[in-house]
């Protein structure tokens, strides 16, 4: 199951951020690894686009985000099955907003 995937404006401009925070907070190498541990988890996404779990408080018609968790990060993605493809919508911070 071979999929593409995109990233929203928003999880591309959420994705740079925590980038830039580990660096300030830590070091370029901290802002590296942060980054390749979240593309990482995406990038299994392409094998196994069902891996992150249903996020029901949010699943609307046909619309079924899911969430992954990386690190202490949450990714909430869709799978679009007709067009082959994985969308990633956001990037957020799980110790920040823990439920989902």
């Amino acid at each position: 199951m071979i999929h593409k995937i995109i990233w929203s404006a928003m999880a591309e401009s959420q994705l740079e951020q925590l980038y830039e925070q580990h660096i300030k907070r830590s070091s370029l190498k901290a802002g590296k690894k942060v980054v390749s541990q979240i593309i990482g988890e995406v990038n299994m996404l392409i094998e196994e686009p069902y891996l992150g779990t249903v996020v029901e408080p949010l699943k609307r018609d046909k619309i079924v985000y899911r969430k992954l968790t990386a690190n202490q990060y949450n990714l909430l993605y869709t799978v679009d099955e007709t067009k082959d493809l994985i969308k990633i919508a956001t990037v957020f911070n799980s110790r920040r907003y823990p439920v989902i």
